[in-house]
């Protein structure tokens, strides 16, 4: 019994520190030369171009990474442990100083009546939008869907390569690589490919909202960009950034607010090309890899329960059921 237990410890222990090292620069910047892994994290490797993909994260601290070079988990780390990291981690979130919003007029999410004066947003720092890769290149990919239910959107190799900028950006964030490590730990996905790859079928490949309909829809069509449920509502819309574009490009009409809490949760009632959407919910200020990252692991990880700087709240995640394997059908936080 006592061999079989130190076995098992053994292989934990192994396990863990494979979990630590294999392909990430965790605990590894400035480590001379290691010829038993597949990439570096030195000062070298950018010139022999073999370094990790979370180098400029963990090593060179790029906006995005600690100050430690370590993640702030490990394979013993509980859910709320990953979550509470993703919203300490996400250094790309906005500070408040960098948007103001104008609540205006409590409603009910039965509301189709405009009562609010003004937009919702009154004003945003629009340099992150250029400066943050992960924000310029979420940008880029917001006009290349068709809204309208029933039509499906053909895709061009320029719009592919803008989805692959943006998984390649992402993915270099401290966010995205806790969501990995997490995940790898777990045995979800066992290694970045294998992630790139899960996050391409979750949030890009098309598929059909009714049984034999068209591929006319995706998890980032609908939960990023939004999408026309009818010619008289909304369906999808839950980022603040794709709202923001919208209301900007005067296409949102603002009616009023219905719910706002901490952390940064707000529910919004208002029209969208003259679609109504009764409450339609969102994290304010947060990095598009944030968003991604937590969807993505409620999704996995078949939960909603999620403690994020202290508070628990729900995040409600869809699937389509009659198409085989994961799908992000819709994620929201869920008041």
């Amino acid at each position: 019994m006592w061999l079989l237990l130190s076995a098992a410890l053994l292989l934990c222990v192994g396990l863990s520190q494979e979990f630590l090292i294999a392909g990430s620069c965790d605990r590894r910047c400035g480590h001379g030369l290691d010829h038993s892994v597949t990439c570096q994290c030195n000062s070298a490797c950018e010139s022999h171009g073999d370094c990790c993909s979370d180098y400029g994260v963990l090593c060179l601290h790029q906006g995005t990474g600690t100050a430690t070079g370590t993640l702030d988990i490990t394979c013993s780390s509980s859910f709320n442990d990953v979550t509470e990291a993703l919203w300490r981690g996400d250094v790309n979130r906005l500070s408040t100083s960098q948007y103001t919003v104008n609540y205006q007029t409590h409603v009910s999410s039965g509301n189709t009546v405009d009562r609010a004066s003004s937009p919702f947003f009154t004003h945003l720092d629009e340099t992150v939008l250029t400066s943050r890769a992960t924000f310029r290149t979420f940008v880029a990919l917001q006009n290349n869907y068709i809204p309208n239910q029933g039509q499906s959107d053909p895709l061009s190799s320029h719009d592919n390569s803008e989805i692959n900028d943006f998984l390649s950006a992402v993915l270099s964030t401290y966010v995205m690589q806790t969501t990995f490590k997490y995940l790898q730990c777990r045995g979800i996905v066992h290694t970045e490919p294998d992630f790139r790859s899960e996050l391409m079928r979750l949030w890009f490949t098309p598929y059909p909202r009714h049984p034999g309909g068209q591929a006319d829809s995706s998890g980032f069509e609908h939960v990023m960009v939004g999408e026309y449920q009818s010619s008289s509502e909304v369906n999808g819309l839950h980022s603040w950034l794709a709202y923001y574009l919208k209301e900007k490009n005067h296409q949102i009409n603002y009616y009023g607010y219905v719910e706002r809490t901490s952390p940064n949760l707000v529910a919004l009632n208002y029209s969208w090309n003259g679609r109504h959407k009764g409450l339609g919910s969102f994290f304010l200020g947060t990095s598009p890899e944030f968003d991604m990252a937590l969807y993505t692991l409620c999704a996995l990880a078949n939960t909603g329960a999620v403690q994020l700087n202290g508070k628990y709240i729900h995040i409600q995640t869809h699937d389509i059921s009659f198409v085989s394997g994961h799908q992000i059908a819709s994620a929201y936080p869920s008041f």
